[in-house]
């Protein structure tokens, strides 16, 4: 919401609830956008942790018929989401189900997008920063509330659409599961019920 700078022309008189009247605006607009900020970067940290979820699923899937303990150890080795993803990348590409290579690789890239916006929810914090000429402060999200680089700053537009990309991936992702556990369960005979 726009709102008219607060000028004071040479010999106007302002009073003090003058500026207390238009610092309270201020205030409770810059609350409402922190709050906005808030509730996308959890958002985006509950799609990340449902996409690592998943990776496992995928990791344990592609792993066939390894069993399902053996390879969730193996998942869980990694420590870091890179990694993760990384191992479930070099699972599906060893699988013999070429079928599956492309649109793995597609959705592997989309995830890997998203880094600036994974690193930022995991280890940012969210402060405001005032712009020259603004009339008020805008909330963002980076690394380093000491300035630094504005590259890796994000507003809250940035990061309600990286939001719902994450979840578009999350629904893309099970769709694909759906179709890899019926090709590799076809293609390499394996009742899922018996695994594990």
């Amino acid at each position: 919401m726009a709102e008219k700078p607060f000028k004071v022309a040479k010999g106007q008189h302002h009073d003090a609830s003058d500026f207390v009247q238009m610092m309270s605006r201020r205030f409770k607009e810059e609350l409402e956008d922190r709050s906005e900020m808030h509730l996308q970067v959890g958002r985006t940290i509950v799609a990340l942790s449902d996409i690592e979820q998943y990776l496992e699923s995928f990791f344990a899937l592609f792993s066939l018929p390894m069993a399902e303990e053996q390879s969730s150890r193996m998942f869980y080795s990694k420590q870091n989401f890179s990694s993760k993803l990384g191992l479930v990348d070099y699972a599906m590409l060893r699988s013999a189900e070429k079928e599956l290579h492309k649109p793995w690789i597609e959705l592997s890239e989309r995830i890997k997008q998203q880094k600036v916006v994974r690193n930022l929810a995991a280890h940012a914090s969210i402060h405001f920063k005032s712009e020259k000429g603004a009339t008020r402060s805008r909330v963002v999200i980076s690394a380093s509330s000491q300035g630094g680089n504005s590259k890796n700053e994000l507003g809250i537009p940035d990061v309600r659409k990286a939001a719902d990309e994450l979840e578009a991936i999350k629904r893309d992702m099970i769709k694909f599961f759906n179709r890899a556990l019926r090709v590799i369960t076809n293609a390499r005979n394996i009742d899922v019920e018996k695994v594990g």
